[in-house]
């Protein structure tokens, strides 16, 4: 942990010093390690994700110090992008684990030799792009918000698609079970 902050010292001692606002922010930034590292232990026990929330919070307050107004408390202004970027931390951990768990069951209930695990895989594959790409990301555990974020689609859209991705699938997967 130490080096990594050692290393954002000396990278905002290197910083040009043209103008004032910018010394005093970094001077600033700097003189709140302290504190930051008290509160990232509070919200994570990890000393390594701490030192990840840390080295977050100060990547994001030094791109987005146009934000910071002078008259803000900037130990709470900091706080609260920490407090951000430990939540968007957490929702990166659920999705990955409900990715994994969503493949780890699939992966027990069919073997990788039988040929129901390989017509799954066909017709998911088979799926046109539009759809497949939607379902995808919402079988790996992303919200239909987020989805819609992601592809820059309407909301309505993303629903649509899973639902016509779920009919296409039933119907495919009835075929392959009469044959």
């Amino acid at each position: 942990m130490l080096s990594l902050l050692y290393l954002w010292q000396c990278h905002l001692h290197e910083l040009k010093h043209d103008e004032m606002e910018n010394t005093e922010f970094n001077k600033r930034l700097i003189d709140a390690i302290d504190a930051l590292t008290v509160r990232s232990t509070r919200f994570t026990t990890n000393s390594d994700k701490a030192d990840e929330l840390i080295q977050e919070t100060l990547l994001k307050a030094l791109l987005c110090k146009d934000s910071y107004s002078t008259d803000t408390n900037f130990i709470g202004w900091l706080t609260i992008i920490m407090r951000n970027s430990f939540l968007n931390l957490i929702k990166r951990e659920q999705r990955y684990e409900f990715s994994e768990e969503y493949t780890n069951s699939i992966e027990s209930n069919y073997n990788d030799t039988s040929t129901e695990y390989h017509e799954l895989l066909t017709v998911v594959a088979a799926l046109p792009e539009e759809l497949n790409v939607v379902f995808t990301l919402y079988v790996s555990g992303f919200k239909y918000y987020e989805i819609a974020d992601i592809l820059k689609i309407p909301l309505g859209t993303v629903k649509s698609r899973v639902y016509a991705a779920r009919r296409c699938l039933r119907h495919a997967l009835k075929d392959v079970e009469r044959s």
